[in-house]
Formats: structure tokens, C-alpha cells, sequence
């Protein structure tokens, strides 16, 4: 499934110098450096088939350990949910349930509300502290949608952002690492072969407004809560495999760190790292086959690679540790 070297393709300047900047585990190389093995688990959301006593689908957040078994429901005391993001402190699942934000104590089990429910809120993300939560508020009656932040309590809610147009689709949120900036992914292109960009928006800035970071065929952004590195995952030029990539802002180089093929049109590709920031985990899902790839980011290459049983909905997913601490 993974090419390690892939062929370089007609890409732009930019995407070029990506794989110009690669390195290949080729025969008679020096090997990386060993890694000690990942640990940790996975969350991300599962889509439930209706079953004879549930005549309809369900969205439930499960979670999986990184380097073996399937994804097992959270036990979580709600029947429909949506996005699901855990805390930087591995405790707390926040997930969508109706129309709001809850957060679940994997601990304890226990739950509380953190919005009311009033308007649609979707895809909880937290801050790199877990002091605060960003949602994404879609309004109804054609009011702009929003970004609103709000500590993780659900108190001191304040809209951060609206936006004007309705027609640009976001697929990816997240914060930098020292919690200043929130990062966008959006496309307005129909497929398949979208243009991307990624914008920010200042957390504290008086008069927030979206700066643009880059373009190009990006499928995820994830910046690391502690080293800063942002992981990038990049649609080649014919449309059949992904880069995996890491943008570092310090040089404001990409270095690519894998690749691996999609075959399968629709698919989704979503990236988290772990809370080191050793490893990439990719989650690679389609209609046919869900896998789940683990790179070894200073070795720059593929540590491991299982298929899984199901595949997520949404775009919620993050690396916890495990046991909870």
C-alpha cells in the first residue's frame, strides 16, 4: 500500500521541491534511527448501520490502540453523536451530541454540557493547554456561520469569527502551539481536484480577520501542541496517492517524510500526532477499506500499517495517551 519513493510527477514548483527534499529507504542507505514504540490510542467518530431494533444510522466516538486492535465504541451514554476530540491531558472526550458540545470524563464517566444546544455546534478542538474549546457554529435562517471559543467548562463564550460566504466548505480545524492562532483548512472547488487554502485567525485579536498561510492540494493541517511542526498531507498531481509531508516553520521548508496510494475515489484523509511528536498517525478511509498508517516522522518513514474495520465521519481525530492517566 505504501510507496516509499514514489515517482516525481509534473507538480508545481512548490510541491516539487517537497519531494526534492524527501528521503527513500533504498537498499544499501543508512538506516533511520530506532524509534521507541508508539503508545497511546487513537479517537475518532464511527457511523453505526441501523440495526433490526435501530432503524436508522448513528455517529458514536470509538477509540482503538495505535499499534493493534479495532476501533471499540466509547461508552459514552448518548445515542447520536457527531466530531470527537480528547483532551491534551488524555482525559476528556469532547464530541458532538444533537445539536451541542459535550464533554465525557473517560475516568469517571461522567458528562456535562458545554454549549446549549441552541444553534448546530460541530467539531470540538482544544486548545494545546485544554484550557478553552473551539467549535464551529452553523447557524440557522441564513445567519453566517462562526468560530467560537469558550473555556472548556462552557463559560466565557465569545463568537471569534463569522464568515461571508457560505459556500466555501471547511474540512479542517486547529490550533497552533502556543495558542495564539487558529488554523483553517477550506476549499470552494468541486471536486476532484479542489483548490485548498489554509488561513489563520488570531485568538486575541480585536478585530479578527482570516490571513492566508498557503494553497495548494492539502488534505490536512495539523500543527504538533509542543514542537510547532505541522503535518501536511498533499493530493499528487494525478490524483491516486497522498505526500505525507512536514512543514517546518523555522526553515519554512516541507520535508517529505511517505507517500501511500488512493486508489478508491471519495476517500477521506485525516492526520493527528502523537503527544511526543515522534509519529504521524494517518487515517486513510474510503468506501472499500479503512487503514490506519503510523510514519516515523525523524526517521521519515512508515513505522506501520493495519487495516481497520471502520473508518471515520468527520473530521475529528487525535491521539490520547493509554492508559488514562
Amino acid at each position: 500500500m505504501l510507496r516509499q519513493c514514489a515517482p516525481i510527477r509534473p507538480w508545481p514548483a512548490w510541491l516539487l521541491a517537497l519531494a526534492l527534499t524527501g528521503a527513500c529507504t533504498e537498499s544499501g542507505t543508512l538506516p533511520p534511527p530506532p524509534a521507541p514504540p508508539p503508545t497511546g490510542r487513537l479517537y475518532f467518530t464511527v457511523r453505526e448501520p441501523p440495526t433490526n431494533s435501530r432503524p436508522y444510522s448513528v455517529f458514536r466516538p470509538h477509540g482503538t490502540e495505535v499499534l493493534a486492535g479495532q476501533p471499540e465504541r466509547i461508552p459514552e451514554p448518548y445515542d447520536a453523536t457527531g466530531s470527537a476530540a480528547i483532551s491534551p491531558d488524555g482525559r476528556t472526550l469532547a464530541f458532538e451530541e444533537s445539536s451541542h458540545i459535550v464533554a465525557y470524563d473517560l475516568k469517571t464517566g461522567q458528562t456535562r454540557d458545554v454549549t446549549n444546544g441552541r444553534w448546530p455546534d460541530r467539531d470540538p478542538a482544544w486548545s494545546p493547554d485544554g484550557r478553552l474549546l473551539l467549535v464551529r457554529r452553523e447557524p440557522f435562517l441564513g445567519q453566517p456561520r462562526k468560530l467560537v471559543l469558550l473555556n472548556a467548562d462552557g463559560s466565557g463564550e465569545r463568537d471569534l469569527f463569522a464568515f461571508a460566504n457560505d459556500a466555501a466548505a471547511i474540512f479542517g480545524m486547529g490550533w497552533s502551539a502556543d495558542g495564539q492562532w487558529i488554523y483553517l483548512v477550506v476549499t470552494a472547488d468541486p471536486e476532484p481536484a479542489p483548490k485548498t487554502i489554509v488561513y489563520r485567525v488570531a485568538v486575541n485579536a480585536q478585530v479578527p480577520g482570516l490571513v492566508k498561510v498557503t494553497e495548494g492540494p492539502i488534505r490536512s493541517w495539523h500543527e504538533h501542541r509542543v514542537t510547532g511542526q505541522i503535518a501536511v498531507l498533499l493530493l499528487n498531481a494525478t490524483f491516486d496517492s497522498i505526500q505525507v509531508a512536514v512543514y517546518r516553520s523555522a526553515t519554512q521548508r516541507y520535508t517529505k517524510v511517505g507517500s501511500f496510494s488512493v486508489a478508491e475515489s471519495r476517500s477521506l484523509e485525516l492526520a493527528t500526532w502523537s503527544p511526543d511528536g515522534r509519529y504521524l498517525a494517518v487515517l486513510w478511509s474510503s468506501q472499500v477499506s479503512h487503514w490506519l498508517l503510523l510514519f516515523d516522522v525523524d526517521g521519515r518513514r512508515l513505522y506501520s500499517q493495519r487495516r481497520i474495520d471502520a473508518g471515520p465521519e468527520g473530521f475529528g481525530f487525535s491521539w490520547g495517551p493509554w492508559p488514562i492517566p
